[in-house]
């Protein structure tokens, strides 16, 4: 009789076999017999299961190793496992997601234990020193990039292992359901079905959320279009945050991309009063006045001065998926009407801002924080037509390098400042000096965020069109010329 196992949890977020695969190495076993041990774990089958399905279905003894190995490294020999495995993009960000989701309960059980019975020890160190470091399941860009999947991609398998129904992991895991349609699916789930069309809709109401929107007859959709407030924009100019513009306009706010970092969102939960439907994408039809509204800082100004420029929607992301055609036309229609300001648009989905024309007075720009988003920006930066196209490599998470820069006016190099789920975070100097280059290879201009710590006499702060003052070697040192 052979000897009789269970399947580690870890090991379990293997998929299994496909029905052929799994004959192929059943004929194998049956040929050449067991080539390599199976990995036991505190007497369960930690990499090896279907291996020792096939001895029990031949009636030989499965060849074990037990290993001695912390949570951490056993975890990091599932994932190897994955990606020898002929897995397809879900199957592997399923397994990678479930992964995480599992090494962060086992440390938060290790917390709650030390706070309830103090520190416990473990092979001579603090039991929580033995587990690995916990990361909160939206930092997707390290999981995404050892899975070899997308960002989105791991993002969406975070969401599935968090809110989807296990048959639903399950089906996932065995390669007959996409991870992207099921997480479409729990999105869907969340936004509650829109009433029909109606009037209906109190005269007082001053924003709207896309589903109140939805709900709105076309009719009612022009009225609230045509409101008109008295406020202005907002001055940044005398406040630490935009230094490339001293105003910002918000007629949309809100968001769904779910960034760690987002400054915008940490803003909106802080201020509940100020942003009542919190970081929920909603409109302000009357904010649409306020370019109008706000008076020119000199009439001699420069359009190119940051005295002139307007961060536009710096609370949303205006040309998101969720974003209604109307409120993305009414903003571009504004910004037309308002030619004396310069406009600057910052989206993570550049290809639906290509669908619409863009006013000359408007600068587009796109995030891009990881060389994943730089192929499809610059695939839908050569359809957008815009006087002034730029980059925001902000924060900048990885070395990014661009295929067309030329495609270009201007690159923006940052990291990010502590925010409610990230800490602060300089990128290295090599990462920017590379891209600064590259850029400057081009002719492109270059600005550096202050948090970049580099200091002020080095830091690059140029914009697109405006005249740069030139850095000339003083004289004094040319002592070769008067040789």
């Amino acid at each position: 009789m052979t000897t009789t196992y269970q399947r580690h949890p870890l090991g379990a977020m293997l998929p299994d076999l496909g029905k052929q695969e799994f004959r192929e190495l059943v004929e194998d076993l049956r040929q050449h017999g067991q080539q390599r041990p199976a990995d036991v774990l505190d007497g369960m089958i930690l990499d090896g299961w279907q291996r020792y399905r096939a001895c029990q279905e031949l009636g030989i003894e499965l060849t074990v190793e037990n290993r001695l190995l912390s949570d951490d490294d056993a975890a990091s020999l599932i994932r190897a496992d994955a990606k020898r495995r002929n897995l397809n993009a879900s199957q592997r960000s399923i397994v990678f997601a479930q992964l995480t989701d599992y090494t962060n309960r086992l440390r938060e059980a290790a917390r709650q234990k030390q706070a309830t019975s103090g520190p416990g020890v473990l092979g001579g160190k603090p039991l929580l020193a033995t587990l690995p470091k916990a990361v909160p399941v939206h930092r997707n860009v390290e999981a995404a990039r050892d899975a070899a999947v997308s960002p989105r991609t791991m993002q969406d398998a975070f969401l599935v292992v968090k809110e989807a129904a296990p048959e639903k992991v399950e089906a996932i895991r065995a390669g007959k359901a996409s991870v992207n349609i099921v997480a479409r699916e729990i999105r869907a789930e969340r936004r509650p079905e829109p009433p029909a069309p109606t009037k209906d809709r109190p005269p007082s109401a001053q924003t709207f959320t896309v589903e109140e929107w939805q709900a709105c007859t076309s009719a009612f959709q022009q009225e609230a279009l045509a409101q008109r407030g008295k406020t202005k924009m907002n001055d940044t100019s005398d406040k630490e945050g935009i230094e490339w513009a001293h105003w910002s306009w918000n007629p949309v706010t809100g968001c769904e991309h779910g960034c760690t970092y987002c400054y915008a969102r940490d803003i909106a939960e802080k201020f509940t009063a100020a942003f009542p439907n919190g970081f929920k994408p909603t409109f302000i039809p009357e904010r649409l006045a306020q370019p109008g509204n706000t008076p020119l800082p000199t009439v001699n100004e420069p359009a190119e001065s940051p005295r002139r420029h307007v961060f536009t929607c710096s609370m949303a992301d205006l040309f998101g998926a969720w974003v209604p055609k109307e409120w993305i036309t009414s903003v571009l229609e504004t910004c037309e009407t308002n030619p004396d300001w310069t406009f600057m648009v910052l989206t993570k989905y550049p290809r639906r801002a290509a669908e619409f024309t863009i006013p000359e007075n408007v600068w587009m720009g796109a995030t891009v924080d990881i060389q994943a988003r730089v192929k499809t920006t610059e695939a839908a930066f050569e359809k957008i037509k815009a006087r002034t196209k730029w980059v925001s490599v902000e924060p900048m998470l990885e070395p990014i390098r661009f295929n067309k820069p030329e495609l270009f006016n201007w690159f923006i190099i940052g990291g990010s400042t502590r925010g409610n789920q990230t800490p602060d975070w300089v990128p290295p100097m090599d990462w920017i000096c590379a891209l600064h280059s590259q850029a400057k290879a081009v002719g492109a201009e270059v600005f550096h965020k202050k948090h970049l710590g580099l200091p002020e006499h080095l830091r690059s702060r140029s914009y697109p069109w405006a005249k740069q003052p030139q850095r000339l070697l003083p004289h004094q040192f040319e002592y070769w010329k008067r040789q």
